[in-house]
């Protein structure tokens, strides 16, 4: 028995706008800030995105006059996106010589591509991974060249470029310890917002949780609550090795993205001239902390 792909459709030139979506937004961060309103979409090259604060000072209104104070402060963070591209060719030539031969359809032109669905999938969820990482852990300096994390700089080194909240004094014996030191040294005012969260990579989130369980605490680790504060954990796969945490709100985080062009598509196209089966993913995308002076920085 054998399995019967005679009735598949054959991809010659077929874009797919789902598998696309899935690489920008499979990843943990991408999809945080999409729900949150931090995604700008349509972006192509440079935006601005336009930073509004206020100044109040509460007087006594018992007596006439006027005494007015306050400014209220406009400034801008450039998003900058970046063309990104994942490209493969695939030959089906060399599957005559295995068992891969009985998928082969008739001839010695292999329009199709075998298991293209799956194959498209894959590595939409594996560059849905590499670009969590690189929305962290970009670095064009440190990664220069053609790797992954060479695309842009990332989260961690543009806030560590700015004026951050130095945590650097939350110590503890704990991983649980420093992290709710390094709460407790954040403003308030920051903290009791609604978006406020502190995010940490998955290995730290899993430290924290044996921590508890060390301690023979029992609490629900669903909502993701720093124990003893009102901290929202969000733990994340881009921060992972780094040792990294970073307090603030979600408003800080700001994710770019094309995915309106012609260039954001993920295509499958047979090439006559090579024989080969061209697997392509297009896309862009960028990030920039703004009020990087709400965002605290520790290292746990």
């Amino acid at each position: 028995m054998a399995f019967n792909i005679s009735s598949l459709p054959q991809y010659v030139d077929q874009t797919s706008k789902t598998l696309l979506v899935d690489t920008v937004f499979g990843n943990q961060t991408a999809t945080i800030l999409k729900d949150a309103g931090s995604v700008t979409l349509g972006v192509k090259g440079q935006y601005a995105l336009q930073l509004l604060s206020t100044d109040v000072t509460l007087q006594n209104g018992g007596v006439c006059g006027r005494s007015a104070t306050g400014n209220a402060n406009f400034s801008q963070a450039i998003l900058t996106v970046h063309p990104i591209k994942d490209e493969q060719n695939l030959c089906n030539k060399p599957l005559e010589n295995s068992w891969m031969v009985q998928y082969l359809t008739k001839g010695q032109t292999y329009t199709e591509a075998l298991f293209a669905n799956e194959i498209m999938s894959a590595r939409a969820a594996k560059i849905a991974q590499e670009s969590e990482k690189l929305i962290w852990q970009g670095d064009t300096v440190a990664q220069s060249g053609n790797t992954t994390l060479g695309r842009f700089d990332g989260f961690i080194k543009q806030i560590g470029a700015g004026a951050y909240i130095n945590l650097s004094g939350a110590t503890g014996s704990t991983t649980l310890a420093k992290l709710q030191n390094g709460f407790l040294g954040m403003p308030t005012k920051i903290t009791s917002q609604s978006d406020a969260v502190i995010f940490v990579g998955t290995d730290v989130y899993n430290e924290v949780v044996l921590n508890l369980a060390n301690l023979n605490i029992y609490k629900p680790t669903e909502d993701k609550t720093l124990y003893g504060t009102t901290g929202k954990l969000v733990p994340v796969d881009g921060l992972i090795g780094t040792r990294k945490v970073y307090f603030g709100r979600l408003r800080s985080y700001q994710l770019g993205t094309d995915l309106l062009g012609e260039e954001d598509k993920a295509t499958m196209q047979y090439s006559i001239e090579t024989q080969n089966i061209y697997m392509d993913f297009h896309f862009a995308l960028g990030v920039v902390p703004v009020y990087v002076n709400e965002i605290g920085v520790a290292t746990v």
